[in-house]
């Protein structure tokens, strides 16, 4: 008998939480690295992703522009939640970012 490589994976529960993360900051290496370090350790899977730059007419510096969608299966109350936006706005200031705006959606998908 032929053996497939296709694994079946388990069914898994609707995500409980969605995140949509906007960054802004100069250009620099390191910044989509670690934003992605901290969700990973957040344990958010991110769903779609995009990064662009663009030139700030203002200051004429290359902005780097961060688009998270990101989902999570584990169960946080309002505090764990909290925890989890400033943790990320530690972030945001470490990068000396000048935008991050974060929204949090709740509930499962349908």
């Amino acid at each position: 008998p032929r053996v497939s490589g296709l694994t079946r994976y388990e069914k898994q529960p609707p995500p409980t939480l969605g995140f949509r993360i906007h960054c802004v900051g100069e250009d620099r290496p390191g910044i989509l690295a670690a934003i992605a370090s901290e969700l990973s350790k957040k344990r958010l899977s991110v769903e779609n992703i995009t990064t662009e730059l663009r030139l700030n007419t203002a200051t004429q510096k290359r902005e780097f522009v961060i688009n998270a969608d990101c989902i999570t299966r584990v169960q946080m109350d309002d505090d764990r939640r909290q925890d989890f936006v400033n943790d990320l706005i530690k972030v945001k200031n470490e990068l000396n970012l000048d935008v991050m705006d974060i929204l949090v959606h709740t509930g499962t998908q349908r």
